[in-house]
């Protein structure tokens, strides 16, 4: 799924804000959250 490799290469680079559809920025703790979603 492409969302995940973003999610992924996102939180591996370090970076701390992640934009989701609505262009809401999430912050990196949440990105955990995002992945286990994805995965379900």
């Amino acid at each position: 799924m492409e969302l995940e490799i973003i999610a992924w290469t996102l939180l591996t680079n370090g970076v701390r804000k992640i934009t989701l559809g609505g262009g809401e920025p999430m912050l990196e703790e949440n990105l955990d959250d995002i992945l286990r979603i994805l995965k379900s």
